[in-house]
């Protein structure tokens, strides 16, 4: 499983990968990230790759999204995609 996450969020977010039911279990350490294009609306939106290597599975896992914002900033939009490949 390979997970991209798409952002126009300014507000710095980190995003772990880790085991649903076994939180000590990481499978993608943290990952910064943050739109850094421009403003227009016409402006393609920020994407990173979370995963550096495949996760095999199966698995159950739950992706956590910490904002680095303060109490009363927006935290923004964040759209994940996961592509599953077939061994």
């Amino acid at each position: 499983m390979e997970v991209k996450v798409f952002t126009r969020s300014f507000t710095e977010v980190t995003i772990t990968i880790v085991d649903e039911n076994d939180k000590s279990k990481v499978y993608a350490p943290a990952v910064s990230v943050q739109h850094t294009g421009g403003k227009d609306e016409n402006d393609p939106p920020t994407s990173v790759l979370i995963t550096k290597t495949r996760i095999t599975g199966p698995v159950k896992a739950k992706i956590k999204i910490d904002s680095k914002g303060g109490r009363f900033s927006a935290a923004g939009n964040f759209m994940v995609a996961c592509n599953i490949h077939k061994l």
